[in-house]
């Protein structure tokens, strides 16, 4: 993923000399070798190069930020506290994208402006935080940098659907197996990866991240189709 900044002007980055992930790359194409991303890791136990400070609570100052609000304003809704619960209780990736298709089903509409709305944002976010764990940040600092993720891609995601179109983007997905629609979501995948960096986050979990969002995208897509359609027959 070409690197370019998606901090915002609240937060600072503590660097570790020489573990970069761009000084890896660098390393890895001087010696001739390419790093391989197809396994999953522990993150648990993998040292990040670098360590996210937030400018507020680095300076002892109060307020939230946009990120933090939006999370308040989402844990008292129904569907936030559905989504926390669930959560919760972890599972891993195929618990929390049954549990994200299921909600977004039933506000899934054929519009580009809704399918990477506010609320499936902060949605993916949550289920994400439970899937990839970054050490030695507490969990609302990581439910932040899961946000500040979703949003990178989400951002992407409206950019390309407004170029593009959304029936032209995602052409012929509605008629896929689930098999067929799992390989457009990973070649599209790499197209978003190599298009934008996220904050804090490695290759793998990167990955992790990019496919979950353009899953559960992609499926509030096809079930808004689906609505569309029933809804004309009804109406003829």
């Amino acid at each position: 993923a070409q690197p370019h900044s998606t901090m915002s002007s609240s937060s600072c980055v503590v660097s570790c000399p020489g573990a970069t992930r761009l000084a890896q790359r660098a390393s890895s194409a001087a010696s001739g070798t390419r790093a391989c991303a197809t396994a999953r890791v522990s993150f648990r136990h993998r040292r990040l190069p670098l360590v996210l400070v937030p400018t507020r609570a680095f300076l002892g100052l109060g307020g939230k930020s946009k990120e933090e609000k939006a999370l308040e304003e989402f844990a008292s809704t129904n569907l936030g506290k559905r989504a926390i619960e669930h959560a919760a209780k972890g599972g891993g990736v195929a618990s929390m994208l049954e549990f994200g298709k299921k909600e977004l089903e039933a506000v899934a509409v054929a519009s580009d402006g809704a399918l990477v709305d506010a609320k499936t944002r902060i949605l993916c976010a949550t289920l994400i935080n439970k899937i990839v764990d970054i050490p030695l940040i507490n969990e609302s600092t990581e439910q932040l940098i899961a946000i500040k993720a979703v949003n990178v891609i989400a951002d992407y995601l409206e950019k390309e659907l407004e170029k593009a179109g959304i029936n032209e983007f995602f052409q012929g997905v509605s008629t896929m197996s689930e098999k067929n629609v799992d390989k457009w979501v990973a070649n599209a995948g790499k197209k978003v990866n190599d298009a934008v960096d996220l904050p804090m986050l490695d290759e793998d979990q990167e990955t992790i991240v990019i496919e979950m969002v353009l899953k559960l995208i992609v499926h509030k897509f096809i079930k808004g189709n689906e609505k569309k359609k029933k809804k004309g027959l009804l109406g003829r």
